[in-house]
């Protein structure tokens, strides 16, 4: 058996890098290349201005709200951008690595790509999953420095209320003065699985409504691919590989037989039960066991990607991983949740096919009644004929929480009493990774009835098909929709993962996955479907931190970091003042005799973080006496009656939600 796990390590890494530092970037990032367009100031090569816009009249007109900056991140250079006046507004800075097309009208402004011209595109075909880029922000009023990156096909715009080609968005925003230079990231939302043709950045010093004097500088744009390396698997699991070691038919690469046991002696007198078989599922061949007759016994048809302990007593045999030889064992990291294996199946007898998998640290067998360095085990068992090739699996038990070092295989024909005849064959292990899943609990206050339940009057009349979000200040574009709503949903919310040292540093920067999704009238928050939990793939590198935010209650920050158990990252806002990150700054006590039960608080109407007069004057007064789906609507029944205001605004004024920028 060949052993080939330094070498296929050290390829597969290689791959892995050569690949990552291939991937597609924007040009001329850090602002390094200027060139003069006929203009006072030179423009960034590969970027342009509201100088260079398609209207040429209007191009005399602008002010330059950029310059070439030696104040660099990086290298000798980066771009200063400033908002300046011009007729009776003030423009923000801005550049793009498109286009500016230009109005009298400002708000008929845009930038955009033209696929036809080299000038005013970025081609791309990559699926990037962030961009960073580092910033050092000195912001005047109340003005936000943005950063716009789209993913597109064929000609597109920002902004763009069709979203026409869109494929994903990244949306930076940038709102406090910062101290120095300062990276910040943001994720691509991506809205569908179409490989993107362009991208198109807009990068500025505020949003449509711009302050005199506010100035950013902007170095060192990055798109961030996140290297995918692959969940670990068996070696040889499709049985392609197969070698000569001395005996009548070959055996499959990795794996052993009774016939290179650790007795040579038994080794001769053992029969041949496995043989390479051009019958496969997938590929040119699978292994074919089969049951047949030495002494005055039946030996099952068994092969093991570790070794075979050999004994005249068949009751004192084991298979094992010898970890001091590298022939026999197969070294593993990570804890999938199944092994899933297809299997063709012709039985005799009273025959069960048997595949018996374990993850373990150091020296370990099968069978082993004391499971010595065992950390997971998991069984197939295959009492009947199969009708052609039928894949099974089976879930793996994971019996502490060790990181396991190696991974152990039997696969055999019948377990210890076998009939003459039984084949089997099998081809394509493989190991299932689920996603981790989010078991999150959150009662808001507005609704709530008692007895750990929420009323769902807004449903399904008045609740949206699409989820609310996309508007200010969320600005989420996610495209979760539903054609109905599930029985039990009390509204939509929004959930953010962070990853942060610690929760007052989990701010919009740190944020790695954003889903709307449905909350259930017990506390639970819900996919689409009404019932499956939340599932994420991103890399932590920190502390997890989960964001619950709602269209009137003020948003939630988990107080204290997730922690992962069987795949489920459990956290439950509701039995703690301390369980949301600021106590009772952002919320409020539902129950107080018997078990106390927490809430976040109702009244937050422009959903602003904080409940104020606002929430009353321009929101509850607005709508009272109205009905529908409103944000004024503090305990969600559908109107807006007196009881939103005393018995929620009035109770909440002042808190603040604690979750951080």
């Amino acid at each position: 058996m060949y052993k080939v796990h330094l070498l296929v390590v050290l390829f597969t890494l290689s791959i892995i890098s050569v690949s990552y530092a291939q991937q597609t970037q924007p040009e001329n990032v850090s602002f390094e290349e200027w060139e003069d367009v006929g203009l006072d100031t030179e423009e960034p090569v590969n970027w342009s201005s509201i100088k260079t816009s398609d209207d040429s009249f209007l191009n005399g007109l602008a002010p330059y709200v950029w310059d070439k900056s030696t104040d660099a991140h990086t290298g000798n250079y980066s771009v200063k951008l400033f908002s300046v006046p011009i007729l009776s507004f003030v423009a923000a800075g801005a550049i793009t690595n498109g286009r500016v097309h230009a109005d009298f009208d400002p708000s008929n402004g845009y930038m955009f790509t033209d696929p036809t011209d080299d000038r005013w595109n970025t081609p791309i075909n990559t699926r990037p999953d962030s961009v960073a880029v580092w910033v050092k922000f000195l912001p005047q009023g109340s003005d936000t420095a943005q950063v716009k990156a789209l993913l597109h096909t064929g000609e597109a715009k920002l902004p763009d209320p069709t979203q026409s080609n869109w494929v994903g968005l990244s949306l930076i925003s940038v709102p406090n003065a910062t101290n120095g230079w300062v990276r910040v990231s943001a994720p691509f939302e991506y809205f569908n699985n179409t490989t993107p043709e362009y991208i198109l950045f807009v990068v500025s010093s505020a949003g449509t409504v711009a302050t005199e004097g506010t100035e950013v500088y902007y170095d060192d744009f990055e798109l961030i691919y996140n290297p995918v390396i692959p969940n670990f698997q068996a070696e040889n699991p499709g049985f392609e590989l197969w070698e000569d070691v001395g005996l009548n038919t070959d055996e499959p690469v990795d794996w052993s037989s009774i016939k290179t046991s650790d007795d040579s002696f038994i080794n001769g007198l053992a029969p041949y039960v496995w043989d390479k078989s051009t019958d496969a599922h997938s590929g040119n061949y699978s292994v074919k066991l089969f049951s047949a007759p030495i002494l005055s016994i039946v030996a099952a048809g068994a092969i093991t990607n570790g070794r075979v302990h050999a004994n005249i007593n068949p009751d004192l045999g084991y298979m094992y991983t010898d970890i001091n030889d590298s022939r026999w064992n197969t070294p593993f990291a990570g804890k999938p949740d199944s092994i899933a294996v297809w299997l063709k199946y012709l039985p005799q007898g009273a025959d069960t096919a048997q595949v018996k998998v374990i993850l373990h640290t150091g020296t370990a067998k099968i069978p082993d009644p004391t499971m010595n360095n065992w950390v997971g085990s998991a069984f197939i068992n295959v009492p009947e004929t199969t009708n052609g090739w039928m894949r099974f699996s089976a879930p793996i038990d994971y019996l502490n929480n060790t990181e396991p070092e190696y991974v152990l295989f039997v696969v055999s024909t019948a377990g210890t009493i076998a009939t003459e005849g039984t084949i089997a064959y099998y081809d394509d292990f493989e190991f299932i990774y689920n996603p981790p899943k989010l078991d999150l609990t959150v009662f808001l206050e507005g609704p709530y009835r008692g007895a750990k339940k929420m009323n769902t009057h807004l449903n399904p009349d008045l609740l949206p098909l699409s989820q609310p979000y996309n508007m200010a200040p969320w600005f989420y574009n996610g495209t979760e929709s539903v054609s109905e709503i599930p029985d039990n949903v009390v509204d939509w919310c929004l959930v953010e993962v962070r990853d942060a040292a610690s929760p007052d540093q989990a701010n919009s920067f740190t944020i790695k996955k954003r889903w709307a999704a449905f909350l259930l009238n017990n506390g639970d928050i819900v996919d689409l479907d009404g019932s499956s939990k939340l599932t994420f793939d991103s890399d932590i590198d920190h502390n997890l931190y989960v964001v619950v935010k709602h269209r009137n209650h003020l948003g939630a920050i988990s107080a204290y970091p997730l922690t992962e158990e069987d795949g489920i990252y459990a956290y439950d806002f509701s039995n703690g003042v301390d369980k949301i990150y600021g106590g009772s700054l952002g919320n409020s006590q539902l129950v107080v005799f018997g078990p106390a039960l927490w809430g976040i608080a109702a009244g937050n109407g422009d959903a602003n973080k904080t409940i104020n007069m606002n929430d009353k004057t321009n929101f509850w007064s607005v709508f009272a006496g109205k009905s529908g789906y409103h944000s004024s609507d503090y305990n969600l029944d559908g109107q807006i009656t007196n009881q939103d205001k005393n018995k929620y605004w009035q109770k909440n004024l002042d808190k603040t939600s604690q979750v951080p920028n």
